[in-house]
């Protein structure tokens, strides 16, 4: 593989891989750190890849970069310990005066759920569905879809903001 064939793979490769990345919700620095990273790799394994196979290797890099980078992420949560781990257990379980927001926002979710929005938020932050699948399955422009999820957020966000202001005099 010569500057000229790298430059042609580059060209056809850049923005389909710029794509999957995204579509793991990827900020666009890490987004394109992970595609320079697929050619970088291209570059040091050019030698050991068939041309017909340059696009799979590519999109199988990058899929593995993806995967590190959110086992790495995973990772790093779990070794931050939950402040509730020192909380003295009671005779039924961890103190439950620790969280006392959790009985509120709980209710909130059942009551928001039933609102504009809800069932789209729902799909969406409970169930990990795509907006263009939501859509597809409601039969709604994918932009409506979008829309009533950011609104029902900030409409959710201020509810419970104000929820436990007023329960918890904060």
């Amino acid at each position: 593989m010569d500057h000229s064939d790298f430059q042609k793979y580059y060209a056809e490769n850049v923005d389909f891989l710029v794509f999957i990345a995204k579509k793991h919700r990827l900020s666009d620095e890490v987004s394109d750190e992970f595609v320079q990273e697929a050619f970088t790799l291209l570059l040091s394994y050019k030698k050991e890849i068939d041309p017909s196979r340059v696009r799979g290797f590519l999109v199988t890099t990058l899929r593995n970069l993806i995967i590190d980078h959110f086992r790495s992420a995973s990772q790093k949560l779990e070794r931050k310990s939950d402040p509730l781990d020192s909380v003295p257990e009671t005779r039924f379980g961890a103190a439950t005066s620790i969280r006392p927001e959790i009985p509120i926002i709980s209710d909130l979710v059942l009551e928001y759920s039933s609102k504009k929005g809800g069932q789209e938020f729902g799909l969406f932050y409970g169930e990990g569905i795509s907006t263009s699948e939501i859509a597809r399955r409601l039969n709604k422009p994918e932009g409506s879809v979008r829309s009533q999820i950011s609104r029902f957020r900030r409409r959710f966000q201020r509810a419970i903001r104000k929820e436990l202001e007023e329960r918890l005099s904060l």
